[in-house]
């Protein structure tokens, strides 16, 4: 399943993604901006040290993997994600597990990459979840945007944005996605062309970084 969260600073995308995440047992995390540190985490900095830590995600020795990238060009890091994602979908296909790409906009060309588009084309859509984040609907490529099952649509009303889900969602999502309050956001079911709004965030809050998180958090560089 893919699932796309997109909306301004401050409203709660990636803390929605990261709550949809946690339905599932385990969680790989693109995380440049560093911002989930959870108790019993492990943190890498590095393609290779991601490498080295995905078997034992796969095995259960770890439930969390964020991967905080150190490398100059975010590309390269994302490069190392969607390898560790095809690989996953290939050797572990029975293994549900939920992945995020925060700030899809940092990492230039999803949809050029290979091993992405593969993870996300050849999954099995019920035990791989790739969630992805963004500002702006156009920050995802058309061919992206044309594989979401589901699309959290926080309050948006910038006139191309609104064209751009015009395109995909019903008249009445166009309306009232402009007229939602802060932290409200809907729920476009591409699957099936139906919509939820949801307007009480208190139910998917989920804290990013406890305080004291850093002392039960293993950083591997």
């Amino acid at each position: 399943m893919l699932v796309g969260s997109s909306g301004r600073r401050q409203q709660g995308k990636t803390t929605l993604a990261v709550h949809i995440a946690d339905n599932v047992d385990r969680r790989f995390f693109l995380d440049p901006r560093q911002l989930i540190r959870r108790p019993g985490a492990v943190v890498v900095r590095s393609g290779a040290a991601l490498h080295r830590v995905m078997p034992q995600l796969a095995d259960g020795e770890l439930s969390e993997v964020v991967y905080s990238p150190t490398e100059q060009n975010l590309s390269d890091a994302f490069d190392a994600f969607a390898r560790e994602l095809r690989a996953w979908t290939v050797d572990h296909p029975d293994i549900e597990l939920a992945a995020l790409v925060d700030e899809a906009s940092f990492y230039g060309k999803l949809e050029e990459s290979e091993a992405f588009m593969y993870a996300v084309k050849c999954c099995d859509p019920e035990q791989l979840h790739i969630l992805l984040t963004c500002h702006r609907p156009s920050d995802l490529h058309p061919d992206v945007r044309a594989l979401l099952n589901r699309w959290c649509i926080f309050r948006t009303t910038q006139e191309h944005d609104i064209d751009v889900i015009r395109k995909r969602c019903k008249g009445d999502v166009v309306d009232q996605v402009q007229q939602l309050g802060e932290r409200e956001f809907i729920e476009w079911n591409d699957d099936d062309g139906t919509y939820d709004v949801h307007r009480h965030p208190y139910i998917w809050y989920t804290e990013l970084s406890l305080p004291g998180a850093d002392r039960s958090i293993l950083v591997v560089q």
